[in-house]
């Protein structure tokens, strides 16, 4: 059974909880001795050890960054497939001259199945293996056709790189939610504690207005727009299309009785195959850089249940 998705316990963006937490842990050490007395648990290490925490959890890469790595292994991928379709089409034409008029011999070498491959990497990985196998062993024809042995070993080349860009793009996408969950697990600590002093710091003052204030937490700021719709069965609608920054905070809540699947998405109405999934009555609080890439201007949501309605209503 899949585990619960971890969710910010704090309501303002990442970048303003790093801000609070750095006020407050200097704050701290500017009312130490009260705090000291009061709770001795809050003491010069204690406060010491919280600036190393903020700096800690600010150096987690945050999505925007995490999401340029996975483009910059996709990119990787796709510079492969150049160099895997260039192998293809040089060896043609040394085959067609080492075996003419060899229909045959030259399905040997992929030629009607490589248009089936052409366009997918993993299928493409097999295509060079197996292409290499059968250049190697027909090298006598082909090295005699000028086909040499450092083209033929440079298909096996090849299909390494594209082997371990492959590699590379699966795991980042992989560990992309595991890298998100980090972020957030660290961020609610800060919270927490955040909130403890300012839960300390509320009753030492609570006597002194001007101090008592400093002890507030914070509250976002502004005037949420909140969006409600409908989604049918197995279908995908736009909530909005608008610009949005890595960091632009987004309350989704499922209203309805279905899953429901929320991204960004650079066309209108396009179905989301990644991104944010939000049971039946919950709502999570994420970036917008969690539901996809931020240069999409498209909200999109896509009802996961084929059959029956879904609601949803967005707050941002």
């Amino acid at each position: 059974m899949p585990k619960e998705p971890i969710h910010r316990i704090y309501s303002f963006s990442d970048s303003a909880l790093i801000q609070w937490m750095r006020k407050m842990a200097a704050i701290l050490q500017l009312y130490l001795t009260d705090f000291g007395t009061y709770d001795p648990m809050f003491d010069m290490a204690f406060a010491i050890a919280l600036e190393t925490e903020v700096d800690d959890a600010e150096a987690i890469p945050d999505d925007p960054t995490v999401l340029g790595q996975q483009k910059a292994y996709t990119e990787q991928v796709a510079a492969n497939m150049i160099l895997s379709r260039d192998v293809f089409l040089h060896i043609k034409r040394f085959v067609k001259k080492a075996f003419p008029n060899s229909p045959a011999k030259w399905d040997e070498f992929g030629f009607s199945r490589y248009k089936h491959v052409r366009n997918t990497q993993d299928k493409m990985i097999l295509f060079l293996r197996d292409l290499h196998v059968t250049a190697e062993k027909y090298k006598t024809e082909l090295i005699a056709v000028n086909y040499t042995q450092a083209m033929i070993d440079n298909i096996l080349a090849t299909h390494g790189l594209l082997t371990g860009s492959d590699s590379d793009q699966e795991v980042k996408k992989d560990t992309r939610t595991v890298d998100t969950e980090t972020r957030i697990i660290a961020y609610n600590t800060l919270y927490e504690k955040g909130a403890d002093i300012c839960d300390a710091g509320q009753y030492l003052y609570r006597n002194d207005p001007a101090k008592y204030n400093i002890f507030i937490i914070p509250v976002e700021k502004g005037h949420k727009e909140i969006y409600t719709g409908t989604v049918g069965g197995g279908l995908t609608v736009t909530v909005i299309e608008k610009d949005f920054t890595g960091d632009f905070l987004i309350e989704l809540t499922n209203i309805g009785t279905t899953e429901l699947m929320f991204c960004l998405s650079a066309a209108e109405g396009e179905a989301c195959t990644a991104g944010i999934t939000v049971a039946s009555g919950t709502s999570q609080t994420v970036n917008a850089s969690e539901l996809g890439d931020v240069s999409f201007t498209f909200l999109n949501v896509t009802n996961l249940d084929p059959a029956t309605e879904g609601s949803y209503s967005v707050a941002m």
